[in-house]
């Protein structure tokens, strides 16, 4: 018996027979149609809630309203109040209009640079336990500092 292969290989396909030359389709969702153009008709009846779509399992139904709510997606004035939830399959949305002075969230901060740089968060702190001990902690290092039998001894802890 010859060692080796006794069957020759199939023939690899050429890079002509795989690739299939065609425009890719529009942006939107499974049917279609984009989420803005899915939502403007909820815009005529403000307060209503509306089932918008249903889905192949609750994961993907629950991952469309996530990125709906989060405006990861393309909606009809995303900055007015909407809501969306998700039951089951089903995809639900309701818009509330334009949101007040009083219901606006307040825009995230970041933390404020000092003149070194470094932000408020990676200052050093000190905190004094109840028994006397003192510890001072910085975002690189800490350091330990204790009352030890009338000697005060430090150590670098990481």
């Amino acid at each position: 018996m010859p060692r080796g292969r006794t069957t020759p290989r199939p023939a690899q396909p050429k890079p002509e027979d795989v690739i299939e030359w065609r425009e890719p389709p529009a942006k939107g969702n499974a049917d279609g149609l984009s989420w803005s153009s899915v939502l403007t008709p909820l815009l005529k009846k403000q307060g209503q809630w509306a089932m918008i779509r249903d889905f192949d399992t609750p994961e993907k139904a629950a991952s469309a309203q996530s990125n709906l709510a989060a405006r990861r997606v393309s909606i009809p004035q995303p900055e007015h109040d909407w809501s969306f939830a998700s039951r089951g399959i089903e995809l639900f949305a309701c818009y509330h209009g334009r949101m007040t002075g009083a219901e606006k969230p307040p825009p995230k901060k970041r933390p404020a640079a000092s003149a070194n740089g470094k932000t408020a968060a990676s200052k050093s702190k000190t905190k004094t336990a109840g028994s006397g001990k003192a510890k001072t902690t910085s975002s690189k290092t800490k350091t330990s500092t204790s009352k030890t039998k009338g000697r005060t001894s430090g150590r670098s802890v990481r």
